[in-house]
């Protein structure tokens, strides 16, 4: 499974949930207008008092120190979740159970 079919199985499952998502497709691509843009997360997802932030990686893949940078800048906000998704995550349901999870951490 490639991180863009990764990116697009987990968006249409959080909009069938009722999540807001934002992606930018292709972020390695995009014209950021700020030295302190690059490594934005790849989603960033709200419902019901819950605020995603994921970066999205293949099998092996690590996320570079400016996606570390604004993860851990995003973990440090009161409410704000964090994580790094791969496509195991996806196959074993991990990702569809943070995605239905309530904001106080149940189902």
């Amino acid at each position: 499974m490639s991180e863009a079919q990764l990116s697009a199985a987990i968006v249409e499952l959080a909009e069938l949930l009722g999540w807001r998502v934002f992606t930018v497709r292709r972020s390695d691509r995009a014209i950021v207008a700020s030295r302190t843009g690059a490594g934005f997360p790849d989603l960033v997802m709200v419902r019901s008092g819950r605020l995603l932030a994921v970066e999205l990686k293949r099998a092996r893949a690590k996320p570079t120190a400016e996606q570390h940078t604004w993860l851990a800048a995003l973990g440090g906000c009161p409410g704000v979740e964090v994580d790094v998704w791969r496509p195991a995550q996806w196959h074993d349901g991990a990702i569809e159970r943070a995605l239905r999870a309530t904001p106080d951490g149940g189902s």
